[in-house]
Parts: structure tokens; sequence; C-alpha cells
């Protein structure tokens, strides 16, 4: 036997990112002549010359004939093993159908099944390709242009119950792109063999691997389609094969719900009318009735003889009795309670203020939350409020853009910016370098960053410690952080912007 290799590489796929290669000259009963590839590479293999001595290859034995149960299709010398006879026949005992006599399950001898490739990329398999056999039937080659999308989906006709090896070969640069490649085979009965289902992750493996399945086409069982059968009834089913709930015409009605008689034509039968009031308003109305008769008018109060307010002539209650109840009757007061008929002494004066801790007029005694009125220190040099509380938009944006006017001294400067702001300065939104623009500052809930840059934007609370990690969003959500002031250090490209914020 003689070997060429052009490339001067053997089989040796390992050396390239692939799987090496083998070839194999044995006799047939199973002794080894020449064997050559691996790893070792070459461009020219020659063997020795092999005298065959004589030999008697093995023969399996087994059931070699095909209407047995017991059939073994590589046997070759039949041992008496055929015993059981195939009855073929529906073997699903909740089928229709069922045969307690068969053993095996009576199938089409062939059948549609769908081939789908997938490309993970949608660009091409660029010289991939995929084949498959059933017996003596090639199928193939299978793939994807760069324009043909993420799926394709051809038709091929199989044998049930036969063996399919589905194959698949790349080439060249095609290696590079292979682990977009994917495919399923899938017929009556589902899926039989599938790969490349996640791209990059379960990539679809290459010649000389191969994957195996064998399909089976639909079976002859009958699932029972439990329904009417019965073509008078009302809800007769064409399709139902085991009778269950025929529902017929009822009294008056038809299979429409009509009425067989309606003398009137109020869509009421005759037998079904009913005189009555029919104002939704009136105390005696009745919403059965079909026919008008008299009504009267409600008359609304407290129906309860024991209550406070019982009204005599009343004939509806609306809820509005009123017992002999302890409590606050001073609207004006906190715990005013307007059930209370009788006042026990227990009014509570309204307080009305600021009721957060964190503001400088925070009042304990407050019942009645109005934090419209809470002022906020804003941190600076000074006492609080001294030139202005945080409250001031003008004064937060001026601290926020110049910390010069928060941490050293309210000159100027920091008036003249002041006095700008209050004609119409565009407050609440500074830009800061690089074209990068914070805004609403103060704010109660979200800091949107504006900017085209790719910026990374850390967020650390008054004591330096970080209450917003590294993030890429330009719109941050604050909510869950106290108010105060806080540190924005936002990065682009290593250079950092330090800025500071007020949240409210």
């Amino acid at each position: 036997a003689s070997i060429y290799d052009i490339y001067g590489d053997g089989m040796c796929g390992t050396c390239w990112g692939g799987v090496d290669g083998f070839f194999h000259v044995t006799t047939l009963c199973g002794d080894n002549i020449f064997m050559a590839g691996g790893g070792i590479e070459f461009d020219t293999l020659y063997s020795e010359p092999y005298i065959v001595p004589p030999c008697t290859p093995p023969f399996l034995t087994g059931c070699t004939n095909d209407l047995f149960v017991e059939y073994n299709p590589n046997a070759q010398i039949d041992d008496g093993s055929c015993i059981t006879e195939i009855a073929l026949g529906c073997i699903q005992e909740d089928a229709l159908n069922y045969d307690p006599l068969a053993n095996t399950m009576e199938t089409e001898n062939a059948c549609s099944y769908d081939l789908v490739i997938t490309d993970g990329g949608a660009d091409g398999w660029f010289g991939s390709w995929l084949g498959f056999t059933q017996g003596n039937n090639l199928y193939g080659p299978y793939q994807m242009g760069p324009n043909d999308g993420y799926e394709e989906i051809f038709e091929v006709n199989l044998n049930s119950d036969e063996e399919v090896k589905v194959y698949f070969f790349t080439s060249g640069n095609a290696e590079t792109t292979a682990a977009q490649c994917g495919f399923r085979l899938e017929g009556p009965n589902g899926v039989i063999a599938q790969s490349g289902t996640n791209p990059w992750t379960d990539k679809l493996k290459k010649f000389p691997f191969f994957y195996s399945a064998v399909p089976t086409c639909s079976n002859y069982c009958i699932s029972p389609v439990i329904g009417c059968v019965d073509t008078e009834a009302c809800n007769f089913n064409s399709l139902a094969n085991v009778d269950h709930g025929c529902i017929y015409s009822i009294e008056y009605y038809d299979c429409d719900n009509l009425c067989n008689s309606d003398t009137d034509n109020d869509g009421v039968c005759d037998e079904l009318e009913i005189v009555g009031c029919m104002d939704q308003t009136a105390f005696n109305y009745n919403e059965l009735a079909t026919d008008p008769a008299d009504c009267e008018p409600l008359i609304f109060g407290c129906t309860d003889a024991t209550q406070y307010n019982y009204n005599p002539e009343a004939n509806t209650e609306n809820g509005s009795c009123i017992s002999y109840i302890d409590g606050c009757t001073d609207s004006t007061a906190f715990n005013y309670d307007p059930l209370a008929t009788a006042d026990n002494g227990s009014c509570i004066e309204i307080v009305e203020g600021c009721a957060d801790i964190e503001a400088v007029n925070y009042n304990s005694l407050v019942n009645i939350p109005n934090n419209d009125v809470c002022l906020y220190d804003a941190g600076c040099i000074g006492e609080p409020g001294d030139p202005y509380y945080l409250n001031d938009s003008c004064y937060a944006w001026i601290i926020n853009i110049d910390s010069y006017c928060c941490e050293v001294g309210w000159d100027a400067a920091c008036i003249n910016l002041y006095e700008y702001c209050e004609q119409g300065w565009p407050t609440g939104v500074p830009e800061i370098n690089t074209g990068i623009t914070l805004y609403p500052n103060p704010t109660s809930t979200i800091l949107n960053i504006q900017t085209s840059l790719d910026v990374v934007t850390e967020i650390y609370n008054a004591q330096g410690q970080l209450v917003i990690s590294g993030t890429t969003e330009k719109r941050i959500d604050l909510m869950g952080l106290s108010k105060g002031l806080y540190q924005v250090v936002i990065d682009y490209n290593g250079r950092k912007i330090n800025k500071k914020i007020t949240k409210l």
C-alpha cells in the first residue's frame, strides 16, 4: 500500500487545530497489515509486502428472519432464536384502536423530515457544508450563503427505523466561522438530531465525527377525541370519536339560545315574562321584570331605630346612621372624628410644619407634615442659610459649578452669578468639561448625564462612601439615596471630572 500527501503534513489534523486522521488495512479476520496517521507528518508512505495467511472470518449468529421480533440485521448465521412472530398494530394503550395482541408498532414506511441549517452570525458558512446518509442514499451538500439569514429549511423524505448519519465538513478559512454553524433534523415525532443550538458554546463537530439518529414516522394509533357524536345535539363535534357531553335544546330555548315562543318579540320567552317595576332608581325595582308596573320612589336615610338619626320615613338605608360615639367633634382639631356625636375633650391642636429630621427647621411636634417649608443646609462655610438655604435653586446651582462660593467665601463674583441666575440664567443645567451636562441639580429623583461620550460614573456620599458604583447609564435613579450632598465622579478615557449634586 502507498499513501501520498502533496502538503507533506500527512493526516496531522491537530497540527492545524483539527482532529488527526488514521488509515488502516486489515484482513477479514481483523489482522492489522498496515496503519498510518496520527501526528506523524509525511509526504509518501509505503507498506512492506504482506502475504495474507488463510483464515476463517468470524460470523455473527442470531435470528436472521425479519418476520420475527428477535430479528438481528447484523446476524449471518441463524441460531434458532427466532421465537416471536411480528404482529403489527397499535401498541399504545391509551389509543382508541389499541391492539392487545400486537407486539410491534405499525408505522408508515417513509415520511417527510425537515433538515434545518442555521447560521448564528447570519453571514454565511464560508466554505463549510453538511451532508447525511441513510443506507445507500446520499443527501447534500447543504450550506448557507451570506444573504441566507439565520436559518434555512430543506424537506427530505426518509425511511422509518433506518439509521441516518450526519456529517459536517470545513475547509480553509471556514474553520474560523464553523462555530456559528448548526443544524437540526425534525420530523413527525420531534427533533431526532441537532447541534450548534447555541453558537460558540455548542458548536457543530466536524468530520470525521458524525451524528447518528433513527427517524420514526407517524404510527397508526388513533388518539381519542372526546365530544358529542350525536348530530341532533346542539354541541355536535364532527371530529369526536368518543361520545361525551351532548347538549340539547332546554325548556323554552333552541340550540341558538332563542325563544321557541316570543309573542311580543322582546327577546324574552312568553313563559318567562315577569311584570314589575323596571326603573332602576325606584325602591321596588325588579331586575327580573320584563313588563312595566308601578314604581315607588327611594327615600334614603337611617332605617335603624336604635341609632341617633333614625328616620321612620326612610325605606332605603344609606349608611348615614350615627351612633352615640365619644370623640373629638372639633373639625379644626388634628384628631377630629366626624363620626363622634359627643365631645370627650380629646381634641389635639394641629401643628403644621417641617417633619424631615435632616432639615434645619425640623419640628418634632409636627403632626401635619409640610415638607415644602423644610430648609436644608448647603454644607458651606458660615451658618445655615447664610447667605441662602440649599432650597434656593440659584444658590444650589452656583455652589455646584463653583466650589469656591461654598468652601471659601461668598464674594462679589458669587453674588454676580446669583444675580445672573435670578435674571434667567439656565439654572439646574451646569455644563462641565468636554461638553458633559448634569441636570437637574438639585434633584429628588433622577440625575441626567447629557453627553455623546462613553463615560463611567460613580457617586459618593458626604462621608466619602461609594453609593453608586461605576455605571455607564446616563439616567441615574437616586430615589434610594438619602437627602444631602453627593460627589459625582465622571471618568472619560482615564480623565476624571468631579462635581457636587444635591439630593432633595
